[in-house]
């Protein structure tokens, strides 16, 4: 990140390119004098919009909506203002030209105005990372979990996990300073014991809904997999209704993957059509077989496919973790062989007459469903967060364990308070320059 302490900073907010409406968007100390000179009149009441002629070079460029915001009540905590003008990419660039043209005035990096936001706690970290969720939901269900981070809903669960476990440390803390004066008994570590359990099956439920959570904002993955030939890219083409993967008689024509997105169940879904599994001596196929197993070890569903006209097994394979394997028997329309053993779960389609094929659509969206459905509202929807709990819920096991068995208290209250770290930095009360650098590296420029 660029340094920028008392610099104003400057962006297009809205998308670039030719609209009907451009939004500018400024921030800092200097913001108010830009838009002073930009529009050579009086500044509009605060948060209300105000028609003014914007001028460059004393001429007039382009008559615009202006709407100013004094710090710290606005979205950075400093003084902010906005241009609302006409979309034409030369009105905004004569505009950001103007505006840094002024010395402490330059171009706003990724993320800067959320960055500024976080550092001057008008926002915090979850909410921060709920605005990039939301502006990259495709689906209603994305923006649904994404609201609930940017209005505070997920901060406040883990604030109250936090307040519960402070008011724990005190006790631990009151046993510790104030037992040789009487005032505080030996009791005083029951209801800790009892507050540390309550908060530890809370975290260890949000826990067990964490990879629910992760998959309504990062997608379902689905490979394909089954033996060349099997009828794998005809199938990825059936599912999708057009012509994504290159179908061939000649074995081996897949030899990467073929990734293709799209909606099930509400929820967005990345197909992958894979390299056919065996062994081969050709190293470009083998490894395409290789990247094949890989990707399908990270899906979520495996759909397994075999030729059912020419006695074609199903590839072996060993479902890992909760991965949920669809077995489909494909080339209906060329019959069945007569040596064929029928699976009791397989499912009959013929990719080229579309038999079976909605029947597996139906499936798959039942699977998407169940896969992403959870008891509670998400809140942990990112590796990050959950890093963060296992954490935490490693450190209360701790203190617990040194109070049953140890009677430690000392050593417990040590371990609570490093849970309480691990959630502070979370929602981002501790240092977390990393975090942020990561974060705002994948927003938009206006943000």
């Amino acid at each position: 990140m660029v340094e920028r302490e008392g610099d104003t900073i400057v962006a297009l907010s809205s998308g670039r390119g030719r609209s009907g409406v451009g939004v500018i968007r400024l921030s800092g100390p200097r913001s108010f004098l830009v838009i002073e000179k930009l529009t050579r009149s009086s500044l509009p009441i605060p948060r209300r919009a105000g028609l003014r002629k914007l001028y460059v070079s004393d001429q007039v460029f382009d008559e615009a909506l202006v709407l100013t915001f004094p710090g710290p009540h606005s979205f950075t905590g400093e003084n902010c203002g906005e241009i609302h003008c006409h979309g034409s990419p030369a009105i905004i660039e004569g505009f950001l030209g103007f505006a840094t043209s002024f010395d402490g005035v330059r171009l706003a990096e990724r993320g800067e105005f959320t960055r500024l936001a976080v550092e001057n706690g008008k926002l915090d970290l979850l909410q921060a990372e709920g605005i990039q969720d939301i502006i990259d939901a495709q689906t209603p269900r994305q923006v649904e979990q994404a609201a609930r981070s940017l209005t505070g809903e997920s901060t406040g669960v883990i604030q109250l996990w936090r307040s519960n476990l402070i008011n724990a440390s005190a006790l631990l803390a009151a046993s510790i300073d104030f037992a040789d004066e009487g005032d505080v008994s030996e009791s005083v570590q029951a209801p800790v014991i009892g507050v540390l359990d309550a908060v530890s099956k809370q975290l260890i439920s949000a826990l067990a809904n964490a990879h629910r959570d992760q998959r309504v904002r990062e997608g379902i993955r689905v490979a394909i997999i089954g033996e060349p030939n099997a009828g794998k890219s005809s199938l990825l083409n059936a599912l999708l209704d057009r012509e994504a993967a290159i179908v061939s008689s000649t074995p081996g024509t897949t030899r990467d993957i073929v990734e293709v997105p799209l909606v099930l169940g509400g929820l967005p879904v990345q197909l992958a059509d894979t390299a056919g599994l065996r062994d081969t001596q050709d190293d470009v196929e083998r490894e395409g077989v290789r990247r094949a197993q890989d990707w399908a070890a990270s899906a979520d569903i495996v759909v397994s496919v075999r030729d059912r006209s020419t006695n074609s097994k199903f590839v072996e394979w060993s479902p890992c973790d909760e991965q949920i394997i669809i077995y489909v028997g494909n080339k209906s329309d060329l019959g069945t062989h007569p040596e064929i053993a029928q699976r009791d779960d397989e499912m009959t389609l013929s990719s080229k007459t579309g038999e079976g094929l909605q029947q597996l659509r139906d499936k798959l969206e039942e699977l998407v469903d169940t896969l992403s459905q959870s008891d509670e509202p998400g809140v942990l929807v990112r590796l990050r967060h959950r890093q963060a709990i296992e954490r935490a819920l490693e450190c209360l096991e701790s203190a617990q364990s040194q109070l049953f068995h140890q009677n430690d208290v000392d050593l417990a209250g040590f371990e609570v308070k490093q849970a309480i770290l691990a959630m502070d930095g979370l929602i981002g009360r501790v240092d977390i320059e990393d975090v942020l650098d990561n974060l705002f590296s994948g927003f938009c420029i206006g943000k």
